[in-house]
């Protein structure tokens, strides 16, 4: 799949404005409250981010320099 200029610059600030949340919230921060998400982030290793602030914060980072 092939993002265009506009899809990508999109994401970029969205993933920027996640991660201003993510700084501000600190250990506050809920990374899920969906019952299926959840249950997705234990099953799926794929999801491992979903397990704690932290993860969720570097997996945002590394997307980020990826963008």
């Amino acid at each position: 799949m092939e993002l265009t200029k506009q899809e990508l610059e999109t994401l970029k600030l969205l993933v920027r404005k996640e991660l201003e949340n993510v700084k501000k919230e600190g250990s506050e921060i809920i990374v899920v409250n969906s019952p299926f998400l959840n249950k997705e982030a234990q099953d799926d290793s794929d999801l491992e981010f979903l397990k704690s602030g932290a993860k969720y914060k570097q997996f945002l980072d590394a997307l980020l320099q990826k963008l």
